[in-house]
């Protein structure tokens, strides 16, 4: 790829490879990618995969490739069973990211999960999260957090809703090592244990909120 492009049709990869080669390809439309073909990528190289398409697709990515942003904002499910190293963003804005058998997501040191209305997928894949990364929960609906709270180098964690009363609903034990950030909407411990290693900045519309179970 010489230039960034947009795909609205379909696209579709019987074999081979395309290699994004720093520059960032979009794709709007269904996509197919058959048996051995793959995306190779580095650290400079975005892919978008965005428009209302409500089908699932596997996304095929050379295993042990680095990229730059990965953002998922479609309703259909987007599967990856290769090892995908985030080096920037990995961007849920919308739509279920399945992390199948032999998958792995690896969070780069300094790396960011973006959460909206996008969800991570465990199905017999997993998600590594032992060097420094943050994360950021944005956007105007509530959202349960997933395995992004739950790595050993959770660094930063920030809050920053359209309106004061979306929420975070904390799903597993968490523990922060750096700030949290609460700028505006609330963080519901919802029976679980939060962690607060660093430093925290809180708005007073942005509050906590928890039950007796809660620490």
């Amino acid at each position: 790829l010489n230039n960034n492009a947009v795909v609205n049709g379909n696209f579709n990869m019987t074999a081979g490879k395309f290699a994004l080669n720093g520059k960032q390809l979009t794709l709007k439309g269904p996509f197919t990618m058959g048996t051995g073909s793959a995306f190779s990528s580095n650290l400079t190289s975005t892919l978008v995969i965005d428009g209302p398409v409500n089908s699932t697709a596997t996304l095929s990515i050379e295993s042990g490739s680095s990229i730059s942003k990965l953002t998922i904002d479609r309703p259909g499910m987007i599967k990856i069973a290769n090892a995908l190293n985030i080096a920037g963003e990995l961007n849920l804005i919308d739509g279920p990211l399945s992390i199948e058998t032999n998958g792995m997501i690896t969070m780069n040191a300094g790396s960011k999960v973006h959460v909206e209305h996008g969800t991570i997928v465990l199905n017999s894949g997993t998600v590594v999260g032992t060097s420094s990364y943050n994360v950021e929960y944005m956007g105007a609906m509530d959202v349960t957090a997933g395995v992004e709270m739950g790595g050993s180098g959770l660094n930063n964690v920030t809050v920053n809703y359209v309106n004061s009363t979306n929420k975070v609903i904390l799903n597993g034990n968490s523990s922060i090592a750096g700030n949290l950030n609460m700028t505006k909407g609330k963080l519901d411990l919802n029976g679980k244990n939060l962690i607060l290693n660093g430093t925290i900045s809180q708005n007073s519309t942005s509050k906590f909120m928890g039950n007796t179970a809660s620490e």
